[in-house]
């Protein structure tokens, strides 16, 4: 931008910033594929038999990975770094299937479970409201342990429901941060 249009370090970096890109995007594809098989192994290897699965990286990175397998019941959810000496996910959790409320009585968790993949529970809080948890997105660590990032709280207003102000659960974000890094490091 800041060099004549027809210099020959405009087109260099141009290049280099379509180059750097493209060799990004490979790598990003070749570890989703990669990744995908790690996982199918993992499920297999603890004998966790799915009904579908998703796996994408964690935040920030293309290191880390996070998979989430629903079953009938349950969600398990594993982590897998490119750095781990296993070749298999770890740091497993087994997350209840919880519908508070449901898609077929209310279409407001319809179009949020359509934005979440179907990869989401509600539970009832003492309050009365309702958490919403999108449990498509990898799962955070925090001081009290691993919080879904996307958690809305939802409340009854007549016969639709509305959503509290936004307020993420990390109470800790450096604490977060450096989870998040010492696990991409690897196991």
């Amino acid at each position: 931008m800041f060099f004549r249009r027809h210099a020959y370090k405009r087109k260099l970096w141009l290049k280099l910033g379509i180059g750097i890109s493209s060799v990004y995007i490979l790598f990003t594809i070749f570890n989703k594929f990669y990744i995908d098989s790690v996982f199918k192994s993992s499920l297999s290897e603890k004998e966790i038999s799915y009904d579908r699965f998703s796996v994408q990286p964690s935040i920030l990175n293309n290191i880390l990975w996070y998979g989430i397998a629903e079953t009938e019941t349950d969600y398990h959810v594993g982590f897998y770094s490119l750095f781990d000496t296993s070749s298999q996910f770890s740091d497993w959790q087994t997350i209840p299937k919880t519908r508070a409320l449901t898609k077929e009585n209310y279409d407001d968790i319809k179009d949020l479970a359509w934005f979440s993949n179907d990869y989401f529970n509600v539970e009832k809080l003492e309050d009365g409201d309702y958490l919403y948890k999108d449990l498509r997105y990898p799962l955070v660590e925090t001081r009290d342990g691993f919080k879904a990032v996307f958690n809305l709280k939802l409340y009854k207003a007549g016969d639709r429901l509305d959503m509290k102000p936004f307020a993420p659960q990390m109470d800790d974000f450096s604490f977060t941060m450096n989870a998040l890094w010492e696990r991409l490091k690897g196991n």
